[in-house]
């Protein structure tokens, strides 16, 4: 023990033994080290419409939809399907979204008809999945006046394009039916601008706005319960014996061999081997 040793350390002058010494590191300083800046994230506008909906009784209710390609279904939201006073057939199909998450509560199906604002046509038929939320309202902040000027000689499918509102309905299988073959772009900066069948809809990044949470829409399906049970049902039913060992097929087979036509073309069946056939049971 260090309090019985008789002599003391020659390094450190401490009470232990010099052949115990260690030397101990000088702790180092962090360097200094200060922050100039960060990056601002762009805001990316996503693409949003205001359609119009025909409802349970044929009248047309304006609908704000998203017309997003990365995913697999469309969508609608529970609150817009009972304003549209709709009953959504239950169907029992996951749905996964971003890194595979489940979707939680997903109601049912339903069928709708959607058409531009300003006309009838043209009417195209979806069957959106009813779910209780789709996404944040869009975009999260009011966007710079001076993406609105840019693109106000336009007609423009959501003329609140840069305001922050819900997104009611997503469109994705009818993705291809909606657009068409224009587009521009407003600028350096600025998002581009894509001619649809709803109006010219706004799309990308806006570099001018402050950093927010992104938002993202991938969603796809496995299958549902009610299509396994019908392969499981499938599975558990015997397969249909072959013709050859039916007397239908064992008939069909005897007709065959026996079977000739003659040179007037009338089918004949071979008598004489049928007799032999009747001695041999008798």
């Amino acid at each position: 023990m260090s309090f019985k040793c008789s002599s003391s350390c020659s390094i450190c002058k401490r009470r232990h033994h010099a052949l115990l010494h260690r030397d101990q590191e000088p702790s180092k300083s962090a360097p200094p080290a200060a922050i100039l800046g960060r990056q601002q994230d762009p805001t990316v506008l996503l693409g949003t419409s205001l359609v119009h909906v025909r409802d349970t009784i044929g009248s047309c209710q304006t609908v704000r939809a998203l017309i997003n390609s990365a995913s697999q279904i469309s969508a609608i939201t529970s609150a817009c399907c009972n304003r549209l006073g709709l009953q959504p057939s239950r169907w029992t199909v996951p749905v996964t979204g971003l890194s595979g998450q489940k979707v939680p509560d997903v109601q049912g199906i339903v069928q709708l008809t959607i058409h531009p604002r300003d006309k009838p046509t043209p009417a195209i038929q979806v069957k959106p999945w009813v779910l209780s939320t789709i996404t944040s309202d869009m975009p999260a902040r009011q966007l710079t006046v001076q993406v609105r000027a840019k693109c106000s000689h336009l007609m423009l499918a959501d003329p609140s394009f840069d305001e922050p509102a819900p997104v009611d309905f997503i469109g994705a299988d009818i993705f291809p039916q909606v657009w068409k073959n224009k587009c521009s772009s407003l600028g350096p900066g600025f998002p581009s601008v894509y001619s649809s069948v709803f109006g010219w809809v706004l799309i990308g990044p806006v570099q001018e706005h402050p950093d927010i949470g992104a938002q993202a829409m991938l969603v796809s399906l496995v299958s549902s319960m009610e299509s396994i049970m019908e392969r499981f049902w499938k599975v558990e039913e015997p397969e249909a014996a072959p013709p050859q060992f039916t007397e239908d097929g064992l008939c069909e087979e005897l007709f065959n061999s026996e079977m000739r036509r003659d040179s007037r073309g009338w089918f004949a069946v071979a008598q004489l081997k049928i007799f032999r056939v009747h001695d041999k049971w008798r």
